[in-house]
């Protein structure tokens, strides 16, 4: 259930990743698709960390919703790719590493998601 620990974006993301087998003394990374539910899983934990300005996360996720809904159109795909190297440049100025290595995946899947 979505609460003020974990939103439905970030439940939404974690229902993609498939895991075969379960070993808890062979700690497996887990490999996030490069789907926009993931981008928009990063501007949620973006915007509790505050590594974001409120309205920047809201263009970018304004750009995610309308390109999902257009089913990744090329008009909508370019503006992704064009905000993914600002997210890019943001990475470099990040408080903390685990923002900047946020704003970095968050910048490989604007720059080319997958459906």
């Amino acid at each position: 259930m979505p609460s003020k620990f974990l939103t439905q974006n970030e439940i939404d993301a974690a229902s993609l990743v498939k895991v075969s087998e379960l070993n808890v003394q062979n700690q497996q990374k887990v490999a996030w698709p490069s789907q926009l539910t993931v981008a928009r899983r990063y501007l949620d934990q973006l915007g509790r960390s505050q590594a974001l300005s409120s309205a920047r996360i809201a263009d970018l996720n304004k750009a995610i919703v309308r390109t999902q809904r257009s089913h990744l159109g090329k008009k909508d795909l370019a503006k992704l790719h064009g905000m993914a190297a600002s997210v890019e440049t943001s990475a470099s100025d990040a408080k903390n590493p685990e923002d900047a290595r946020r704003l970095h995946a968050l910048a490989q899947i604007l720059e080319s998601p997958t459906a």
